[in-house]
């Protein structure tokens, strides 16, 4: 219909233009209002840099941000809710590199909601890049198991999996069984072996085995680095031969098993083209964000929660810093 001829609701009769909105019908001379506004106070819009500044940890606590905006918790808590919907559909997933990718894996095991719920996390790396971009995370119900590795995989594009050549990761069986099962060079981490062998033996002065620790560890990091095959078999005899003549179990385990298969912690020795990293540390850094989001949050009620802010978490973060081993001068 023609609005320029369009008759009056009330008596059908033409009508006489007030203004932009404004209409007066000319048999009656009643008035009213096209594309009427919403009365009442306008709607207060936060803007997302508060959520932000919160994530970045420039905010402590949202009681502190509800105290300085001199509004109370649960209102604090609403805006905060709405900021979070909003950042999440505005914001889209970090990029993933080009080219042949390195990718770093770690799980997450929270409790929530009167059980176990398991955050799957990869990060991926270009091989000549030392930035990782952070992909969605996959939840599941339960622990970290081998069968919740797989599924976290089978989660991931073809394209990206297509591309992955290396895995760095802390040795669990699901993640060294996916990454032969993949055909990837797997590349185990440095550190948890370290940490668990001194947390057996340590090689500090307040340790019981003070002597045997230090020997250890000197063999170990030797075994780690040694780029001669013939000098590291006489080492590797030694840590054998220690293995078997601890008392402890644990120890035994780990070392004897470090033997068998020392090859998946030299890795990075034998593809030095690919700059890989000895340690998951940019997977254990990520975990450390989200340990300190959970405090800072006084913890999440429901998983739907929990999994909003670590993506809103990833998505603020976007990428987290991979150096390989060998670092340029």
């Amino acid at each position: 219909m023609n609005k320029k001829h369009a008759k009056s609701p009330c008596c059908g009769a033409k009508t006489v233009r007030f203004g932009m909105r404004r209409r007066q019908c000319k048999q009656c001379k009643k008035t009213w209002r096209i594309r009427k506004k919403k009365r009442g106070r306008k709607e207060r819009r936060d803007t997302i840099s508060i959520l932000v500044k919160f994530l970045n940890h420039k905010t402590a606590t949202l009681a502190s941000m509800a105290e300085a905006r001199k509004v109370s918790s649960s209102t604090m808590q609403e805006r905060i809710a709405k900021l979070l919907d909003r950042f999440l559909m505005k914001t889209a997933w970090p990029p993933i590199p080009e080219g042949p990718l390195v990718m770093v894996a770690d799980a997450r095991v929270k409790y929530v909601e009167g059980g176990w719920f398991t955050g799957h996390f990869f990060f991926l790396r270009s091989i000549r890049g030392t930035d990782a971009s952070i992909l969605e995370p996959f939840w599941r119900p339960g622990t970290e198991t081998t069968a919740g590795w797989r599924l976290a995989f089978d989660s991931l594009s073809p394209d990206v999996m297509g591309r992955v050549v290396a895995l760095t990761c802390d040795g669990h069986n699901g993640l060294v069984y996916e990454a032969r099962y993949r055909g990837w060079l797997l590349q185990r981490c440095h550190a948890h072996l370290i940490m668990r062998i001194q947390s057996r033996r340590s090689r500090w002065y307040s340790s019981q085995h003070k002597a045997e620790g230090e020997e250890i560890y000197r063999l170990v990091k030797r075994a780690l680095t040694e780029p001669n095959e013939q000098t590291l078999q006489p080492i590797l005899s030694r840590i054998e031969e220690m293995g078997w003549q601890t008392s402890s179990p644990d120890l035994r385990r780990t070392l004897l098993g470090f033997v068998t298969n020392h090859q998946d912690w030299r890795t990075y020795l034998k593809h030095l083209d690919l700059n890989l990293p000895t340690t998951n540390n940019t997977a254990e850094s990520f975990g450390s964000c989200v340990n300190e989001l959970v405090h800072r949050a006084r913890g999440f009620r429901s998983r739907t929660a929990l999994i909003k802010w670590i993506a809103a978490l990833i998505k603020n973060k976007k990428t987290l810093k991979c150096r390989g081993a060998h670092q340029p001068n």
